[in-house]
């Protein structure tokens, strides 16, 4: 099964502070999960990093890299069918062009999309685990 992480969900298990249900830990670590990230919420850690909204205990770069090779994740670019996809998601949708690119993500990749962020978890058009 493949599953896409939220930028929430990749500092929760950075860090090891995990707002997570016990099911949703399981499923992460079973053999057979793809756990995937985006290339946005890259884009997102290092404006959090810089606004001093995070602690990541070394730069941005370094904990992401690191993050990546320790879990065995695989980083999703952002493609052109995913930004059309973005701004083609029904309405209502907040205005966060970052959780726009999210949500098309994981409709493409059919990934549920693991979140804390409730304006997520209650959007209709999107499978979300948390």
């Amino acid at each position: 099964m493949k599953v896409l992480l939220d930028t929430c969900a990749i500092i929760w298990l950075g860090t090891k502070e995990s707002n997570l249900t016990r099911a949703t830990l399981d499923l992460l670590m079973a053999e057979d999960t793809e756990v995937c990230v985006s290339a946005v919420s890259m884009m997102e850690l290092s404006c959090l990093q810089a606004k001093q909204r995070v602690d990541l205990g070394k730069s941005w770069q370094e904990w992401w890299d690191d993050l990546l090779v320790m879990n065995g994740w695989t980083c999703l670019s952002i493609t052109p069918a995913i930004a059309r996809e973005a701004y083609s998601l029904p309405e209502p949708f907040h205005r966060d062009p970052a959780d726009r690119l999210l949500v098309a993500t994981a409709r493409i990749e059919n990934a549920p999309l693991i979140t804390g962020d409730s304006l997520l978890i209650d959007y209709p058009h999107v499978s979300t685990l948390h």
